[in-house]
């Protein structure tokens, strides 16, 4: 799809954690089709599990079309027993755009291209790294939240609106006038990460 003529994509995936998983897919759907949708959701209800719906038809539909994927993860488990389901779901929009139409690429984009087309690759990504992620995020958050100067209050406010500071408008841009002496630290921390 495109938005303002610049090319975007959007990916979900699912990671096996355990033999024994199952897991089906539909790429593509029409979601104004109601029987694309219809058989979508019987296939979940009476089996478990989703089936291909992508047609011909369906690929070459309207540019306006709203199209869909699904992705299900299915597995059996004993009684006491418990089982991890891991999804991804990732965009791939390179720029930022401005109320002057100015576009400038996001910070990602320096790892994954500008092409808009890179969303698979992002989901794969967060899929083999979010274990060392969220260590790294415990590591972070660990010692203010053990921190019993600080108020309760505080210390899981804290952590729990940084959401905010993505949501609400915060961009993190690939231009150099933008950058800081911190930039090394940056990249030190990323060249951890293999985005290929």
């Amino acid at each position: 799809k495109e938005i303002y003529g610049d090319k975007f994509s959007v990916a979900i995936a699912a990671k096996k954690t355990n033999r024994g998983i199952e897991v089906s897919k539909s790429e593509m759907f029409r979601v104004n089709n109601s029987n694309d949708w219809t058989n979508l959701w019987n296939d979940f209800k009476e089996k478990g599990n989703i089936s291909e719906i992508s047609s011909e038809k369906t690929k070459s539909g309207p540019k306006d079309e709203m199209l869909g994927s699904a992705i299900c993860q299915k597995t059996t488990i004993l009684p006491n027993e418990t089982c991890q389901f891991v999804f991804s779901l990732a965009w791939d929009i390179p720029y930022a755009r401005f109320g002057s139409g100015e576009k400038t690429p996001k910070r990602y984009t320096r790892y994954f291209g500008r092409n808009g087309l890179n969303a698979s690759k992002i989901a794969t990504h967060s899929l083999n790294a979010y274990l060392r992620w969220e260590k790294m995020i415990d590591g972070w958050q660990r010692p203010i939240l053990n921190d019993l100067r600080l108020p309760r209050f505080y210390r899981y406010t804290l952590f729990n609106e940084l959401y905010f500071l993505s949501a609400g408008g915060s961009l993190w841009l690939e231009n150099s006038k933008f950058c800081s002496k911190s930039e090394s630290e940056t990249e030190a921390l990323s060249s951890k990460d293999n985005f290929n």
